[in-house]
């Protein structure tokens, strides 16, 4: 018998010298496409419905036995599902006729079995993908791509739902919400959901690009800064839909400005409080160690707003001073920072800190971000965010990114 199994435990046999999660999950899939593990008799009969009951119930009893408590139970495979459905056709493997009804409820009858040996039973729903040609011209009427053409797409010879139209994931959601609703399922399990395999063709792209209305200002703001630096670096050497590079060229053209001055704001304000305050401060009192940490959050916030004076995204974060070599916003901030780390802790240390310090001050001010005349670093910050126009950003607090 074949079954496609996951054991989480198993995978990571170390973790048993950590704190331990307080539910195992020991997961099986039961396939039901094409009959991989059930069911292997058609339900056409009082007698073979009862077979195939029993098929599914010696399934059980052998993951049971092999102590597993999750069975991942096949409930939608393409187009077509394995319970009484308002919206798609029963699979023809119940039964070997599309739609064909056998006799019972499939998915709730596993949910009961499941509970009655101490199991979870989830429902698996395979999402994107529909079927070949002849599969889906088997469901007829009944088949998505006749009930909703706009959100199917032919490639390849096969019919898949389009990933980049928002009505698709509310058909899904509807398909979940009618599980969800009307059965004890303890879980739902998306399969494939995701582009098709070696599909630079796939044609979605008007759809992109009608329905892609880019990023909100929190998405901005929580965006992987190195993410967005990979994503604009380097050469494109193929991309013949021309999707990636406009998503590329929507990057290039940075933050939106409210994002970048909160941003700018926040590391600002870590440069002062850091730098300027607490690494001399630290030193006095003699906290070593605390005196460089306050050096690296504030060395840290530095480049960051190096980067973002720039424009440019700042990359992870072993190449971020290398970065900075052709700066045309503060040139000197390479080697400002190569001074800070060879200067002995003390005096001389603080003068580099002042020194970038004022710099970046200087650059606030003829990028009219700030107008104030004082190096230290705080109040520039606090007028940096005072240039924000979107409402809810500008009356956050000046740390906050």
């Amino acid at each position: 018998m074949h079954y496609t199994i996951f054991i989480l435990s198993l995978l990571f046999p170390f973790l048993s010298i950590v704190a331990q999660p307080k539910h195992e999950v020991r997961a099986a899939w039961v396939t039901a496409v094409y009959g991989l593990d059930w069911p292997r008799t058609r339900a056409t009969t009082p007698q073979t419905i009862r077979k195939q009951k029993e098929e599914l119930i010696d399934i059980l009893d052998k993951l049971k036995a092999a102590n597993f408590n999750t069975v991942l139970f096949q409930t939608r495979t393409r187009g077509d599902v394995l319970y009484p459905s308002a919206i798609e056709p029963f699979n023809s493997i119940l039964t070997g006729k599309t739609g064909g009804n056998p006799g019972y409820d499939p998915l709730a009858f596993a949910i009961e079995e499941c509970h009655k040996r101490g199991m979870e039973c989830h429902a698996w729903m395979v999402t994107i993908p529909l079927g070949n040609k002849k599969h889906v011209a088997s469901l007829g009427s009944q088949s998505v791509t006749k009930r909703m053409k706009e959100i199917c797409v032919p490639y390849k010879r096969e019919y898949f739902l389009n990933p980049g139209h928002p009505a698709t994931k509310e058909y899904l959601m509807k398909l979940v919400r009618e599980v969800v609703s009307g059965y004890d399922v303890d879980g739902v399990h998306f399969d494939y959901l995701r582009y098709p395999e070696n599909a630079p063709l796939f044609p979605d792209k008007y759809d992109f690009r009608r329905y892609n209305k880019g990023r909100t200002l929190e998405q901005w703001r929580r965006a992987p800064e190195a993410f967005l630096a990979a994503a604009v670096n380097g050469a494109v050497f193929q991309d013949p839909l021309g999707v990636f590079s406009a998503v590329r060229e929507r990057l290039l053209a940075f933050y939106p400005e409210d994002v970048r001055r909160k941003k700018l704001a926040a590391r600002l304000a870590v440069m002062a409080q850091a730098g300027q305050y607490n690494y001399p401060r630290c030193l006095r009192r003699g906290e070593p160690v605390a005196a460089q940490q306050a050096l690296a959050a504030f060395t840290d916030a530095a480049m960051s707003a190096v980067y973002l004076m720039n424009r440019r995204y700042a990359p992870f974060y072993k190449w971020r001073h290398r970065g900075l070599r052709g700066m045309e916003r503060l040139p000197d901030a390479y080697e400002r920072l190569e001074a800070l780390v060879a200067a002995p802790d003390g005096p001389e240390r603080a003068e580099v800190v002042e020194a970038i310090c004022w710099d970046t001050a200087e650059e606030l001010r003829r990028q009219g971000l700030s107008s104030g005349t004082d190096a230290f670093l705080l109040p520039h910050a606090e007028k940096v965010r005072d240039g924000i126009r979107d409402p809810v950003l500008r009356k956050s607090h000046v740390m906050e990114e």
